[in-house]
């Protein structure tokens, strides 16, 4: 009786019992008859991989990113494929009938889905402290990033180009460091980048002729460059199988270490979570100098370059402690999470109560967040990413929070709720309109006011919120380019407005002086501290 209840049991066994055991049964058979050529076909597989595990990386990370989808779409592959081709005549019809629309809706709105649904998990998921005041700021930059960028486009004599700028902490300076690289694609094959600069932001007029500014180095690999050389593509094959899955270079900055000499700092952005992913800080690859030479690059195609510096032990290094080296697009994303700060339903497209946006504005070019020295009580001065945000109708335009993420640290957060606290006050939408109205004389098909960045000031006896404005000079007219061509400067000497948050009222600050600053608003608003 035990044998024909045995028997009885596996005969009633469903198909994908059966499916699995045929497949392994065939699979042995396979091995037994072809061990050599399956050994061969691995070896070749692996090689390929090991060789080309930076190019297929990209593709891993979509699916490890989007892992609720798949989980999902596998059953229902399985169940469709079987309905369409296994089940009756009736049962495909009924398939089909299901099949397309469900199929349309995973296709339209499957990514939003899931986006909704991590962005829900990394609002809650983040340490948020509440400020009671706003934080001071200080060591303005005076030029904007796309100025620095034309200016230093400006200063080549070779076939070489200029990568984004970024606005770092060197030693007790601010300044803006961007590497130099070759235009065309057979020297971003075979060469490095050899030249730098390093310019103060706190000046009103970058100097890219003085040789103190233009830096000599010898790094093999470069953010731009192709293959082996390309720093993301470097620092992906030294991944061990876990960061392989979990991490992702995000872009290439320019410091001085603690011996003072220059290596570049590829920053990472980490994938947490297993169905609803989200992006963190994941430290940074330090890339050090290096002479030429065929073990070099050898070693660079294999290998890869650079030494990782896990989040939790940045603030030992001290070059890197308090600097601007979180991803921008990790920022971002915690941001963007605020959303959903009045609960599940508030990006909801019925409903939209309490939603909000990050101000960017079209012809700004340098999108938030922007890199800010402030000095938040009980942290000290150092580089925060701020972001104003704004309700999500694009027709209102005050500030609704204020955000600042600790540049070495991209999972903390500091609030401070302007609609909460009930104040009033402009966003960064709005203040292009006051710079414009305050200058009509202007050709401003020519000009254009640009990174509305904050500056907060002891004014009128308490810490006050101003928008910093420069007015800068567009190579082209706005009718003759399109978004992407857009080339603009700041001029010798740049015009700067200080708007302020509660009025609206500008006062024309002089970009030498900016100790003066807090002073000069005060007395041309008339905002004296009470008596």
């Amino acid at each position: 009786m035990t044998a024909i209840s045995d028997s009885s049991k596996k005969d009633n066994r469903g198909r994908i019992y059966w499916t699995f055991v045929h497949a392994q049964e065939r699979l042995k058979d396979f091995l037994k008859r072809h061990r050599v050529w399956f050994l061969v076909l691995c070896f070749v597989v692996l090689a390929i991989l090991f060789l080309a595990r930076a190019i297929v990386h990209p593709y891993i990370l979509m699916v490890r990113t989007r892992i609720f989808l798949v989980i999902l779409g596998i059953p229902y592959t399985y169940g469709l494929w079987h309905a369409l081709f296994r089940g009756s005549y009736r049962r495909r019809l009924i398939a089909t009938a299901l099949a397309i629309p469900l199929s349309f809706g995973v296709i339209q709105w499957g990514d939003d889905l899931h986006e909704y649904l991590a962005l829900y998990k990394r609002y809650y998921t983040l340490q948020k402290i509440e400020l009671t005041e706003l934080p001071l700021t200080g060591f303005e930059r005076i030029q904007p990033l796309n100025a620095v960028h034309s200016n230093a486009h400006q200063a080549m004599s070779e076939n070489l180009q200029p990568q984004i700028p970024r606005f770092v902490r060197i030693g007790d300076e601010r300044h803006w460091t961007l590497g130099v690289e070759p235009v065309y694609w057979l020297p971003r094959i075979r060469e490095g980048v050899h030249q730098l600069f390093d310019v103060p932001g706190t000046e009103p007029t970058p100097d890219f002729s003085n040789s103190k500014h233009h830096m000599r180095v010898n790094f093999m690999t470069g953010e731009h460059l192709l293959f082996g050389r390309n720093n993301a593509t470097a620092t992906v094959k030294t991944f061990g199988p876990l960061r392989y899955l979990n991490y992702e270079p995000a872009g290439t900055i320019y410091l001085r270490d603690d011996s003072n000499e220059w290596v570049q700092v590829v920053t990472l952005i980490r994938w947490t979570g297993l169905l609803f992913p989200q992006p963190e800080f994941g430290g940074v690859q330090i890339i050090r100098q290096e002479q030429e030479s065929v073990i070099a690059d050898l070693r660079l195609t294999i290998f890869g370059a650079g030494t990782w510096i896990a989040p939790e032990h940045i603030r030992n290094y001290p070059f890197l402690a308090g600097q601007n080296i979180a991803p921008y697009t990790v920022t971002r994303y915690m941001a963007n999470s605020f959303r959903f700060q009045d609960g599940f339903f508030a990006p909801a497209p019925w409903s939209h109560r309490g939603d909000v946006r990050i101000a960017d504005l079209a012809d700004d070019v340098n999108p938030q967040p922007f890199a800010i020295h402030a000095d938040i009580p009980g942290q000290g001065g150092m580089f925060y990413q701020y972001f104003a945000l704004e309700p999500f109708d694009t027709d209102k335009q005050g500030l609704n929070t204020s955000l600042w993420v600790p540049g070495d640290m991209a999972n903390v957060v500091y609030i401070y709720s302007h609609h909460r606290r009930g104040e009033s006050l402009l966003g960064v939408s709005a203040i292009a309109s006051q710079v414009i109205g305050s200058k009509k004389m202007y050709d401003w098909n020519r000009h254009r006011p640009v990174e509305h960045r904050p500056l907060v000031r002891m004014i009128g006896g308490k810490h006050r919120l101003c928008w910093l404005t420069t007015v800068i000079t567009l190579e082209k007219p706005v009718s003759d380019t399109s978004e992407g061509e857009r080339r603009f400067i700041a001029g010798a000497l740049p015009e700067i407005a200080a708007t302020d948050a509660a009025t609206g009222r500008l006062a024309w600050v002089n970009p030498a002086k900016p100790d003066e600053w807090g002073a000069q608003i005060e007395r041309e608003l008339g905002l004296s501290p009470p008596q």
